[in-house]
């Protein structure tokens, strides 16, 4: 899922620039996808569905005009591969946390005003219940018997202080409701403006997917933002909230995305076959001028 990201040869080569790698790269089109290859849990030949058949790793292998150079590469490709898919992951949280917080927002506002007229509503049927069926008047007329309640399905007689009692529950537990609606409208007002302050990490040209110090610069800026915000619960709960996500975030970087086998490097030294090449090179030449000889006498003699 990421590899359309990080098999970019324009991203790549921008991520080659921002190096002090004095190396030169040619990097064509498919560089990227053919020098890492997906190692997969089950072979290719298996006969599994290829959601099941899930990416263990990449292998990477690079060349170079010398094996030093050739590690270095391997090392340097795989700092970005792993740079990328974190950020990549990173990125995808801000978008989806930021627009989720903003459609949030929406919502609460919605049901606020809601909760806030059907408060209206049962205050006024409380009102009716004490004034008209409580009060003086009400004890003095012939309502005393049973009220009638007709919902949907229904038919309930409840005397006028069950039903007053009902109506003050329901008053409560909306009052109750819109309290912590304005918790969440207020948490998410907390976090769109600390995501606001992130804006500026993620540029347009995407230079952010291979920057290696991108978590930490955002976990540094999320202590500074919070430190700055007036104490309250709110305030905590949103930083908690964010603070749980970038350590899922910092596992996968310590924890997952690492190499698993260093890059090696071939200890023993690779002798030039001198005296089997001469050998070789001798018997073509004798070969090749002998031939010749013959064919010119074979020519001149016809």
């Amino acid at each position: 899922s990421f590899s359309n990201v990080y098999s970019s040869p324009n991203l790549f080569s921008d991520f080659l620039a921002s190096t002090d790698s004095n190396y030169e790269w040619t990097v064509s089109e498919q560089f990227v996808e053919n020098v890492a290859i997906p190692t997969y849990g089950y072979d290719e030949k298996s006969v599994v569905h290829t959601e099941v058949n899930m990416v263990l790793g990449l292998n990477i292998t690079c060349t170079g005009p010398s094996s030093d150079i050739a590690m270095e590469r391997v090392m340097l490709l795989g700092s970005y591969l792993k740079s990328v898919i974190l950020n990549v992951q990173i990125w995808d949280y801000y978008e989806l946390a930021q627009g989720r917080a903003t459609t949030d927002m929406a919502k609460n506002n919605i049901y606020l005003l809601e909760a806030k007229f059907a408060i209206e509503n049962l205050r006024e049927k409380g009102e009716l219940l004490e004034n008209k069926f409580l009060g003086t008047v009400g004890q003095k007329s012939n309502y005393s018997a049973q009220f009638v309640q007709i919902d949907e399905v229904t038919e309930k007689y409840l005397s006028p202080q069950k039903q007053l009692v009902a109506v003050k529950i329901a008053i409560k537990d909306h009052e109750i409701n819109v309290r912590s609606l304005d918790r969440n409208l207020k948490m998410n007002m907390v976090l769109l403006e600390y995501f606001s302050t992130l804006k500026g990490e993620f540029d347009n040209d995407k230079h952010f997917l291979f920057n290696t110090e991108l978590l930490s610069k955002i976990s540094a800026m999320l202590d500074t933002f919070f430190s700055e915000q007036p104490k309250s619960d709110v305030a905590d709960v949103a930083y908690y909230t964010i603070k749980e996500k970038l350590n899922e975030f910092s596992n996968l970087r310590n924890a997952k995305y690492k190499f698993i086998a260093v890059p090696t490097l071939n200890q023993e030294w690779v002798d030039p076959q001198i005296l089997p090449t001469s050998i070789i090179g001798l018997i073509v030449f004798i070969l090749v001028f002998s031939g010749r000889a013959l064919f010119r006498e074979w020519w001149r003699s016809n």
